[in-house]
């Protein structure tokens, strides 16, 4: 595409990533998008994009409802796929681009046999979130019967990307905030990660020093259009920080949670992540003293807390004032063990500390039973 910026409004900010050279117009693409982030994205008043083929994706990647759509599309090609929305939107999108360029064994593909994977078709990015940092990953997640398949490959990358800040700023406060911990729990993962690196280190840090300012404010004042930039630029660097050194326990944690009993994947990481730091703080009590001590005191520094701890609150705390409640799930002590037998062993091989089952399942025990009494913004 001579021009992919020009397609949109001069205000929205773009980023070519190279090579991202088509033809010049939105001929052949076929647009994923959620129904708020569509709208959110006023890219529907633009004549190219407006009248595309479009397919609408809610909630996390289900491997039936792919295989659905693929089928209702009757064998066409399109030329590229364009994603508007979301992180599961974005996630969508690579799949559904994957899928069409390998139509002969995409069923294996999905399910983690990528060894004959041909490249995905040209993928095309508008978040209207800022949290999960797909535009800048390689990787996308599918579930089949509540058991979590992450799909990887290089052509997943999207080609362009495009930042509308006003989309983020139109958000409710709660998915505002959902999003923003998901990134910060991206950034801070990122940055303890076995196999993370000088350059996921720092652009993790960058993250968190965007983020967690960026929500904090959004929560106790309100969002705007500066604090949206921020947020979204936070977990931009968010997104190419996992993409170099991936996540860790506490999402490898996470998912059953959404999987099976539907909690937001944002709001599902951040209970977790809580669980991880406290398992971290109770680890610091005893002789420990490797790497991760001065990660935390690096990753606290810039959240402006004491430790571990001080960290948990304030996530608790963020959580509480926008109403992210868990009281649906089931008894915590049958939780906490359906979890740890969950777990994604990937991503806690990349965990910084081996743990026993029951450490991490009394670290969870303290955050399920917990009250959630704590709304001081003052401390944030």
């Amino acid at each position: 595409m001579n021009n992919w910026i020009a397609q949109f409004s001069d205000v929205h900010k773009c980023t070519i990533n190279p090579p991202a050279l088509v033809d010049g117009d939105f001929n052949g693409f076929v647009v994923v998008s959620g129904i708020a982030g569509l709208s959110a994205s006023g890219l529907l008043q633009n004549p190219s994009i407006g009248g595309l083929p479009r397919l609408i994706q809610q909630g996390d990647v289900q491997y039936d409802d792919l295989i659905f759509k693929l089928s209702s599309m009757h064998g066409s090609t399109p030329r590229a796929i364009l994603g508007i929305g979301g992180g599961a939107v974005i996630d969508f999108a690579k799949v559904l681009a994957l899928c069409l360029a390998n139509k002969d064994n995409y069923r294996d593909i999905l399910l983690g046999n990528l060894s004959l994977c041909r490249s995905a078709l040209p993928i095309f990015a508008v978040p209207t979130t800022a949290g999960s940092g797909s535009e800048h990953t390689r990787f996308a997640t599918v579930f089949r019967k509540e058991k979590k398949y992450s799909v990887e490959h290089i052509s997943l990358l999207p080609q362009a990307f495009c930042h509308i800040p006003d989309a983020i700023a139109a958000a409710p406060l709660r998915q505002i905030a959902i999003s923003a911990l998901d990134a910060v729990s991206h950034c801070i993962e990122s940055f303890w990660a076995k196999s993370a690196t000088q350059e996921s280190r720092s652009l993790a840090i960058a993250g968190l020093s965007d983020l967690w300012p960026a929500l904090s404010s959004a929560v106790e004042l309100g969002i705007n259009t500066e604090v949206a930039v921020r947020l979204q630029r936070g977990a931009s660097l968010a997104g190419q920080a996992i993409n170099i050194s991936k996540t860790t326990g506490a999402h490898a944690l996470a998912y059953r949670l959404t999987s099976k009993y539907g909690l937001p994947h944002g709001h599902a990481v951040s209970l977790m992540l809580q669980s991880v730091l406290l398992h971290i703080n109770e680890v610091f009590r005893s002789d420990y003293n490797g790497r991760l001590r001065n990660d935390i005191d690096r990753i606290a520094s810039v959240m402006n807390a004491n430790d571990a701890v001080d960290m948990q609150r304030k996530i608790s705390r963020i959580m509480n004032r926008v109403g992210l409640k868990f009281s649906y799930l089931p008894e915590p002590s049958e939780l906490a063990f359906e979890l740890v037998m969950a777990a994604e062993e990937n991503r806690l091989m990349n965990h910084p500390l081996k743990w026993e089952h029951e450490e991490i399942m009394h670290a969870m025990l303290s955050v399920l039973n917990s009250p959630g009494a704590e709304t001081d913004s003052k401390t944030f």
